[in-house]
This record gives structure tokens, sequence and C-alpha cells, in this order.
């Protein structure tokens, strides 16, 4: 006999024991339900078991979110009342109170705004059923009609297959459902409750109490909500030395996509984030270290965030879900007495990314080790130029043009609209007018003229680096295609003379030096184009100035290769 054929009659023999559900669950397919408190699914619900009474819950639940409170936050309190129903150290009064509490939003879309699949509507009333008659392994087929390649933003079904797989003591299948629902909502304050619960049954003490933090953290007003998770917290306290006071010393912000954006924020003040390290269970646990909440939005951060060791043991790390195509990560990277942190979410056609820096409270402000010799003015931002760095718009859009003007904060004389639309190389500066610093170019068309590096905490200038062969002096012939670029060596052609480095990029400019026949010098900035030459900010022996490429069809200087 083949070896498959045993486990066809089993199968078969299972669902000849057990009878078929009834089909359909609900009268017609257009009055689906698509909300856990509507009456068609109380009705079906309420007479599963005794002990526990759901139109109650649904009361609690709605009223709730009535007055305003977020769904997950009235599932908890609708669940904590469902808790209080059961006998004490009821276990199975106790998983079914969650499962309910799951049933209450396994119709809700998070997200996508579409009616949950139907293996969803029909599975919570089968479940739930098997369930109340002793039947975890029927209630999880039952949670499993609808597969895990179906997604559908709602955290209900991975959360109730964790419960039974719990109570079937396979740890390892539900601690890898938890890890699903929390790619879908990595807050939930139920799921945090759950889990902990099942890291308690396998002494992991410390996971269990960082969970119970994360609980902790959510905003809840109901006195015996707040009594429940106040015992929980005495229950499974943090191992030493427990949570402390860390401080969030912003550093940069970059923007990507049709805005386009880049801040110095070193400038700004920290603020109190409460932290914990497990170095032993490879987990730090932080409430407040969201930047988008606390200082884009000014909204306090309450949700607890819990960062986990990589493989590598290089630093920590915590992935947001992914929402459409928005998703998002938050790293912490050890450095001397503290963390340098990263927050990155990726958004529609863009993103934006935040750099700080985290120590404890008596620590002194990290951002003192950065290098201070580049904030050129009082209040200002850390300069990312200098003479010779060739610069564009920061703006993808045009919405913030980079101006030149005749002055320092004078009038318009040139832009650039977008960013490698064309370019400026400096030639002097920098200025200060209040915290702005102003730097002297020349455009790429050849107007020469003032622009500003940032407004306030803001970068308005990028800083580009010119690849060999671009046609930087497009529709300036004749001139040389560049073969140089900053930051590399070149070399003066034998037998052509000297090169002159003058003090700026002209041939009537003065002269400040000359660099020999075959000897090298550095290219530190450039290319600038003026007299239809392409000229390059050079240092040769610790003498800078402009010097030239060429003039067609002749190089006077090559790049090292």
């Amino acid at each position: 006999m083949p070896r498959g054929l045993p486990v066809v009659f089993v199968l078969l023999a299972i669902l000849a024991i057990r009878p078929a559900p009834p089909t359909p669950l609900y009268a017609q397919s257009d009055e689906l339900p698509d909300d856990g408190c509507e009456e068609q699914v109380i009705a079906r619900l309420e007479t599963t078991t005794n002990l526990i009474n759901y139109r109650t819950a649904c009361d609690v639940f709605k009223q709730c979110v009535a007055s305003d409170q977020a769904s997950l936050t009235c599932q908890v309190r609708a669940f904590k009342g469902m808790l209080d129903q059961c006998p004490a150290d009821d276990g199975h009064c106790h998983d079914g109170a969650i499962l309910f509490a799951a049933a209450l939003v396994a119709y809700d879309h998070l997200f996508s705004g579409e009616r949950p699949p139907e293996t969803v509507i029909e599975s919570i009333p089968l479940a739930l059923e098997a369930y109340w008659q002793g039947d975890d392994a029927g209630a999880l087929a039952a949670y499993q009609l609808t597969p895990h390649s179906e997604y559908w933003d709602n955290v209900a079904l991975p959360l109730s297959r964790a419960v039974l797989y719990q109570r079937l003591k396979q740890t390892e299948m539900a601690l890898a459902e938890y890890d699903t629902a929390f790619e879908v909502v990595f807050d939930d304050p139920l799921i945090y409750y759950a889990r902990s619960q099942l890291y308690a049954e396998l002494e992991r003490l410390d996971e269990a109490a960082v969970d119970i933090i994360a609980l902790a953290a959510h905003p809840f007003d109901d006195p015996a909500v707040l009594d429940w998770v106040a015992a929980l917290q005495t229950q499974f306290p943090l191992s030493e030395p427990g949570m402390s006071e860390w401080l969030y010393y912003p550093v940069n912000g970059y923007g990507y996509g049709p805005g386009g954006s880049a801040a110095d924020l070193s400038i700004q003040p920290p603020h109190p984030v409460q932290v914990g390290v497990l170095e032993e269970s490879g987990i730090i646990v932080a409430i407040g270290l969201k930047y988008w909440t606390v200082e884009a939005f000014e909204v306090p951060d309450t949700i607890a965030q819990i960062l986990r060791l990589s493989e590598d043991g290089s630093g920590y790390s915590l992935n947001y879900p992914e929402v459409g195509e928005n998703y998002g990560t938050l790293t912490l990277t050890p450095i001397d007495g503290g963390y340098a942190g990263k927050e990155a979410l990726s958004l529609f056609e863009g993103g934006v990314t935040w750099e700080f820096m985290l120590v404890p409270a008596d620590a002194p402000d990290p951002r003192l080790a950065l290098d201070a010799s580049t904030r050129f003015c009082e209040g200002g931002v850390r300069s990312r130029l200098g003479i010779g760095a060739v610069v564009t718009s920061i703006s993808f859009s045009g919405f913030r043009p980079l101006l030149f003007t005749d002055t320092p904060a004078g009038a318009v004389v040139a832009q650039i609209e977008t960013y490698n639309s064309a370019y400026a190389t400096i030639v002097d500066g920098p200025e200060c007018v209040g915290s702005v610093v102003w730097w002297e170019g020349i455009h790429s068309d050849g107007t020469r003229g003032w622009f500003a590096e940032n407004e306030e905490t803001l970068y308005v200038a990028a800083p580009v680096t010119m690849e060999p062969d671009t046609p930087f002096c497009a529709g300036q012939p004749p001139v040389l295609s560049p073969r140089l670029t900053v930051g590399t060596s070149a070399i003066v052609l034998p037998d052509l003379g000297a090169n002159n480095l003058r003090r700026e990029p002209s041939i009537e400019a003065e002269s400040v030096g000359t660099i020999p026949p075959d000897t090298t010098f550095e290219i530190i900035g450039g290319p600038v184009c003026v007299d239809d030459t392409v000229w390059w900010y050079a240092d040769y022996e610790g003498v800078q100035g402009w010097t030239a490429e060429g003039q067609a069809p002749d190089y006077w200087v090559a790049p090292v290769e």
C-alpha cells in the first residue's frame, strides 16, 4: 500500500466523525456582517458559553469607542470585563476571554478599507463553538480557514491561533503567530498581554515583563484596567536595572520624494525617554522613542517599542508593520556611553529618516562630539559646504528652489529650481546673516551670486559630486568633457608648462601659485565653467586655488590612474 494512503484514511475518518458545519452561516451573502458586535454575530457567539456574556462585552466595547478612544484600547477594557466573569484560575475561561476579545475586532479593517474575506466571517463562530465545547484543535482548524497568504489587515486571527497553539503546547508555532500579529500592529496591548502569559509559562520572565511594560504604556483611563495592569507589573517585575530615564538627542533629519529635504536637528533640545536594556535577553524596550510623534507632530509618545539584538550582535532593531507601500525600521547601534539611532519610514512616493543619539539622563550631550568647526553661524546648522564645493537645489519638485542673490539676502539674480537641473560651484564665503549661512557661487549658466545654505534647521542647498565626463558646461562650447572628479589626484601633463593656481576661476584672476609640469595635485572642489574652460579647485603642497583642466582641443592635466 502506498505510504500516503493511511493519512488519507485518517482524515476521512475525522471528517466522518465530526459533523459538517451548517451552511450558509448567515442568511444572504449581501447581509454578511462587517462588525464583531452586529446583532447577527452576537446572536451566534453568545450561545457558545454561559461563562462569559459576549453581548455585555460588545456594549462595553461600543460605549468605549463612542467616547473617541482607540478600538484596541477599548478591546482591552472589554476583555477585562469578560475576564472578571471567569472563575479564579480557570485557564480555559481566561483564554476564551481572549478569543472573544479578538472576535470584537475580527471584522474590522485597520488600513485597507475593504470588507474581510468570507472565510474570516465564517471562521469566528465555528472556532468559538468548537472552543467552548473543549475542542481546541477544532477551533484552531476553523481559524485556519483563512490562509496566511491571504492578507487581511487585522490581528484577530493570528492572536487567536497563537492562544490555541499555546494551549496545544506548540509554543514555537504560538510565538510565530504572535510575530505575525505584530507584523500588522506592533503595539496591540492585548497581544502584549497574551504573549506575556506564554513567556511566563516558558519562564522567560524578563520578556514577559517587557510585554507588560508595553501593555502598561497604553493610555488606559478605566480604573479597573489600570489596577489590573498595575498588578501585572508587580507580578512580572523587570530585572535590574529596570527602566530608567534616558535622553533622546536629535541629530539629522531627511525627507525623500517630491518634497526632498535635509535638516540639522542637533540644535534642538533633547526629550526624555524611558529605557530598559536587557543585555542577557538581547532586548531594549523604550517608551517615547518615536521622533515623528514627539517632535514632528507634538504628540506625547506613550507607545512602547521593543527592539531585539541582531543576529550578528551589531545592534538592536524593530521593523514597523507594512501597510501597503509603507513600512519602516528603528535601529540602535552601540556607541560610547549609549546608542546611535535611526528611524526610517518609507511612505508612498517618498520617505523620512531621523538620526539621533540616546544616552542616560545623567550623561553629557553626546552631540558635543560632533564637528562644531563647521557651525559657522551662531544658532545655525553644521555646514556641509566649502570653497570649491558643487551644489544644487535640494528640492525635487521645485517647491523650494535655490535662489541666487546679488549680495547675501539681497535681490534675486538666478535660481536652481530642482535637484540636478543646474549646478553652482562655491567660490567665496561663508557669510552669516543671523543663523543663515551664505556662500558665493558661480551658476552653471555663468551667473555669479550668493545663496543660502539653510533656512533655520533646514538645508536648502545640496552638495553633489560631479562624475567624470559629466557635461557640466553644456551649452557653452567649445569646452572639454571633464575627466576629473573631486577627491582624486591629477597630474599636469609634461611639456606644456606649469598650470596656474588662481584666486578665482578666471584667466583674469590673480595667480596664487603654480603647479609644475609632470607634478601631481589634489582635486578638492569644482568644477565650474568660466571663460569656456572647466576649472577645478585644487590643492598643491598646501596652496589652494583654481586651475584649468584645459581648453579645447587640448587637455593640460589628466587624472592619475
